[in-house]
């Protein structure tokens, strides 16, 4: 789940900056924090929370926003920063804390819509792998280190996890494509397993994370080979 704050002091600016957000990120998880003033951040920031991204105005009561993002930086060199004011003077010291973006008031939806999008990129590159899906009406981010294997069973698509059985709209085809990149192979026409979650093979199935899974006896020499390459690479 993303964490994000705003801190802006105007209420009616910092609302419409949430609205914004929000409709942005549309069906992503995300827990957004609204302040008028900038010490709760540095209070949660000093107790060890981490943000994923500030949205920080200049001008603030008290501390501002960029003495404030110094401050920040020194406890989390890896959350980023976009300063929002009207004051585009600004905008050179932002890079002595290694700000994002610099967006000025009035924020433009085109122009926050650009600036999370970046955020987005930025931040999905650190992240470990994840695969997005939709189930039951809502929008899944599962950890592709958590998949045991997908199955198609009943004209559904299904993801195996150790906890859980996870419905996702689409076909196993589709998910294939999205799993291939990380480490799994289609060892059925049903199933499409983690080399990283194979414990040995028994007889004419795959055993992942404890479960069989069977291996298609025309699949089989592909199988191992690109096992056997997966576990050399690891090794």
């Amino acid at each position: 789940m993303l964490r994000i704050a705003i801190v802006e002091d105007e209420e009616d600016l910092r609302g419409q900056l949430a609205d914004g957000v929000r409709s942005v990120l549309g069906g992503l998880e995300a827990e957004l924090t609204c302040l008028g003033n900038v010490q709760p951040l540095l209070d949660a920031c000093a107790a060890g929370e981490r943000f994923d991204l500030l949205l920080l105005d200049i001008q603030l009561p008290g501390m501002d926003g960029m003495s404030a993002a110094a401050r920040i930086r020194e406890l989390d060199a890896d959350v980023l920063i976009v300063f929002v004011t009207s004051m585009a003077q600004y905008a050179v010291q932002g890079y002595k804390v290694d700000a994002l973006d610099f967006l000025v008031k009035p924020v433009a939806h085109e122009t926050l819509d650009a600036c999370l999008a970046r955020a987005l990129r930025r931040l999905k590159k650190r992240a470990p792998a994840s695969l997005s899906v939709h189930s039951g009406g809502s929008l899944r981010i599962v950890p592709v280190s958590s998949i045991l294997y997908a199955e198609s069973r009943e004209h559904r698509t299904l993801l195996r996890t150790r906890e859980e059985e996870i419905p996702c709209a689409g076909s196993l085809g589709s998910i294939e494509e999205s799993l291939i990149p990380h480490g799994f192979f289609r060892c059925h026409a049903a199933f499409v397993v983690s080399f990283a979650q194979v414990e040995r093979l028994d007889g004419g199935d795959v055993i992942v994370g404890g479960r069989r899974v069977p291996l298609s006896k025309h699949r089989r020499k592909q199988f191992l080979a690109a096992l056997a390459a997966y576990w050399g690479e690891r090794g």
